[in-house]
């Protein structure tokens, strides 16, 4: 029997691989893949159901057509013994029951390596931290968050803590978590509204409003539930923060106006939203100016070469036109 060591948490385990019937084997139910299809305020997801919504996922066929291509895993499940639950490979299990459905012979045993009953919650946290916050089969942002978020409430561990143990950027751990909390806390675990709660949270003009005007997070979450909202960097960077940055008594006023209903777009037509645009051209002049540049170019290779040449073009196209537009709109207005 094939044995080796993991260290997990500071902990160190044996595991050894044995082929074990698929059938008899369990999905990981918070397993953050899966986790934001339930409502686990009401009950767990039965076996069921996980295995429903994990085969009608396009990864897995993908997975399925993989394995049977070669015959078998590559690499195999991680169970834990006696309780045979899949803590790292609930993908490969799902496209297992699929293969096992057209030959139940071929497919009905499993590769896996049996980590001990006693492991740790801790130690599985981190295992499902190694493989898809540093490995090859990362999670979705939101997923992370998720994992994040459960860890920390299950295991008491800080951000600070879990970022070493991950080797993690602790500004990015504590960023997940305050995301994916709030959205706890306002009931919306939607993983489209992510990059909304996101950009809403991490804007520094925004949170100073944040604590000025309570009722803002709750008119915020409603914009973005309700679909009043359309586009995360458009609304909420270019539009609200925009607001958030003008001076108290103009902010202020258009924030309260938000609050009581008036939409960003009514609440923008008056104010300049473009002058980031303005900022962004500045920064990019001044960015295209560096004499460092031009060193840079005298050493790229003919292949990059023509790349920068074919982006060149299109940039000088589009400054054409927008240039174009702005001295229309100048004979425009003189001749209202």
């Amino acid at each position: 029997m094939n044995t080796s060591t993991l260290i997990l948490a500071g902990e160190v385990y044996e595991m050894h691989e044995e082929e074990l019937p698929q059938d008899e084997l369990k999905f990981y139910i918070d397993n953050p893949r899966f986790y934001s299809y339930f409502n686990r305020a009401e009950e767990d997801p039965t076996q069921a159901q996980i295995e429903d919504v994990m085969c009608k996922s396009d990864s897995v066929r993908e997975l399925k057509n993989a394995i049977e291509s070669v015959g078998g895993l590559v690499e195999p499940l991680k169970v834990i013994d006696g309780s045979f639950i899949v803590v790292e490979g609930n993908r490969r299990l799902a496209a297992y029951r699929m293969l096992a459905k057209k030959d139940i012979v071929k497919w009905d045993k499993v590769r896996c390596n049996v980590l001990p009953s006693d492991i740790s919650c801790k130690a599985v946290f981190a295992l499902l931290g190694q493989h898809h916050m540093n490995g090859q089969n990362s999670w979705k942002p939101f997923e992370t968050a998720g994992y994040l978020y459960r860890r920390i409430e299950a295991t008491g561990s800080t951000s600070e803590v879990i970022a070493r143990e991950l080797s993690a950027p602790p500004a990015t751990v504590r960023q997940y978590y305050c995301t994916y909390d709030f959205m706890v806390k306002h009931g919306d675990l939607r993983e489209d509204h992510w990059n909304y709660y996101m950009e809403y949270l991490r804007s520094k003009a925004i949170k100073k409003k944040r604590l000025v005007q309570p009722k803002l997070d709750d008119v915020f979450v409603n914009s973005v539930v309700s679909g009043q909202l359309t586009n995360a960097i458009k609304d909420v960077r270019d539009k609200l923060e925009v607001i958030a940055k003008l001076p108290s008594s103009k902010g202020d006023q258009l924030i309260e106006d938000y609050i009581r209903g008036v939409s960003l777009d009514e609440c923008c037509k008056n104010v300049d939203c473009g002058k980031d645009i303005k900022n962004q051209l500045s920064n990019f002049r001044k960015l295209i100016s560096d004499p460092s540049i031009k060193r840079t170019l005298r050493t790229l290779t003919p292949a990059e070469r023509e790349a920068y040449v074919f982006e060149l073009k299109r940039i000088n196209v589009v400054s054409a036109q927008m240039l174009e537009d702005l001295s229309q709109n100048n004979l425009d207005s003189m001749n209202d």
